[in-house]
């Protein structure tokens, strides 16, 4: 299940959370590392945004690279 907006906006501290998403980015289930690249891309920041690029450049499963796309974007289009 997907986290809401009212669910996400309330994550002030990331750092933890952060680290734990890259780690499913390494998963070998492609539902898990697609739903850690969404959740990224909701958190933002300059650290989810290096880790996505990194994963993007070895990641091999195209639905799991277009969420990596959308996150990235995601984080590009956010309000500064």
């Amino acid at each position: 299940a997907e986290l809401s907006d009212e669910q996400t906006e309330g994550l002030t501290d990331h750092t933890e959370t952060i680290g734990v998403l890259a780690g499913y980015l390494g998963h070998p289930d492609e539902v898990l590392r697609s739903h850690a690249a969404w959740a990224l891309g909701r958190i933002g920041g300059r650290a989810g945004a290096a880790i996505l690029e990194y994963q993007r450049d070895k990641e091999r499963s195209a639905s799991v690279l277009g969420e990596i796309e959308e996150a990235l974007a995601a984080i590009r289009d956010a309000p500064r």
